[in-house]
C-alpha cells in the first residue's frame, strides 16, 4: 500500500530548467538585464536629442524618444509638441477677488513655478494643448490691480496696502507671471527653436499677444520692470506681421504709456 508514496516528490528550493538557481536569484537576474536596457534605451534617446539638436530640427516638426509607460526599456516616438507634455494641474484663472485669497497666490506660485521650469518644447505644448495657460494671461490682464496716481501725484497699489508676508508672495506671483509673458514672446531659446510660421500661427490663433494685451502688458507690468517689458514689446512686434498692423498708431503709445508710468513710479519696485 505505499507504493504510491515512492512517485511523490518534496518542495523544490531550485528552479526547474535545470539550473540550479533559486528563484531569488533569477528575479535578481533579470532585473539586472532590465537595468542594462532601460540604460541603453536612455543612451540611444540622448543620442537622439544630441542629433536633434546638432542638425537644429524646429520644435513643431521634431519628435523625442521616451520611455513607454509599459515597459521603460522600449522607447515611444512623441512628437515634441504634443498634449503627452501637459501638466496634470490646471491654472487658476486670475480672477478681481483673487488677491483676497491667500490660498490662491500658493497655487499660483507653485503651477505656474512648474510650467516655467519645463524645457522648451514642454512648455510651449501645455501653451497650445493646455488652455488654462492662455486662460491665465487672459485673466491676469483683465484683472490685475493697477498702479494708481493720486492728485497729489502719490503711488497708490493694492499690493501696497497689503501685509507681509502676504503682500511678498503676490509680489513673487507677478514676477512669475511676468517670466511667463516673456518667455512666451521667444520662439527661440539655445538650440530649441519654433518656426517662425508656426510661432506666428500660434500667436495669431491663441491670441497670446495683440495691441491690447501689448497695452495691458506695458501698464501692469511695465512699471515694475519697463526695460524687460519694453525688449518683450519690440520681439512681439517685430515677430508678429499682423501684431504690427494692429499696433500701428498703438506703438507709441505704448513705448509712451510705459515710460509715462515708470517715471511715475520710481518709488516703487518688487
Amino acid at each position: 500500500g505505499g507504493g504510491g508514496a515512492r512517485g511523490r516528490k518534496g518542495p523544490k528550493s531550485k528552479n526547474e530548467d535545470g539550473g540550479g538557481r533559486t528563484k531569488q536569484e533569477m528575479d535578481a537576474a533579470r532585473s539586472e538585464t532590465l537595468s542594462k536596457k532601460i540604460q541603453e534605451a536612455d543612451v540611444r534617446a540622448k543620442a537622439h536629442k544630441h542629433e536633434k539638436e546638432e542638425l537644429e530640427v524646429p520644435a513643431n516638426r521634431a519628435f523625442s524618444l521616451v520611455p513607454s509607460k509599459f515597459n521603460p526599456a522600449v522607447l515611444e516616438k512623441v512628437a515634441d509638441i504634443d498634449p503627452r507634455w501637459v501638466l496634470e494641474n490646471q491654472l487658476l484663472p486670475f480672477m478681481p477677488d483673487s488677491l483676497d485669497h491667500t490660498e490662491h497666490a500658493v497655487f499660483y506660485l507653485k503651477d505656474l513655478s512648474a510650467l516655467l521650469a519645463l524645457p522648451f518644447n514642454e512648455f510651449w505644448s501645455n501653451v497650445i494643448h493646455n488652455p488654462s495657460v492662455v486662460a491665465f494671461c487672459d485673466t491676469f490682464l483683465r484683472h490685475c490691480p493697477r498702479i494708481e496716481l493720486a492728485a497729489n501725484g502719490k503711488v497708490s497699489h493694492l499690493l501696497l496696502n497689503m501685509e507681509e508676508p502676504i503682500a511678498q508672495q503676490w509680489k513673487d506671483v507677478f514676477a512669475l507671471a511676468l517670466r511667463l509673458f516673456v518667455r512666451l514672446s521667444f520662439m527661440r531659446e539655445g538650440k530649441a527653436f519654433l518656426e517662425p510660421a508656426f510661432y506666428r500661427k500660434i500667436v495669431q490663433e491663441k491670441r497670446i499677444f495683440d495691441a491690447i494685451k501689448l497695452v495691458d502688458i506695458a501698464n501692469v507690468l511695465g512699471p515694475f520692470q519697463h526695460g524687460v517689458v519694453r525688449d518683450l514689446v519690440g520681439r512681439v512686434v517685430h515677430a508678429n506681421r499682423r501684431v504690427l498692423e494692429d499696433v500701428v498708431g498703438l506703438r507709441a503709445l505704448v513705448s509712451e504709456k510705459v515710460e509715462e508710468l515708470c517715471m511715475n513710479v520710481l518709488r516703487f519696485r518688487w
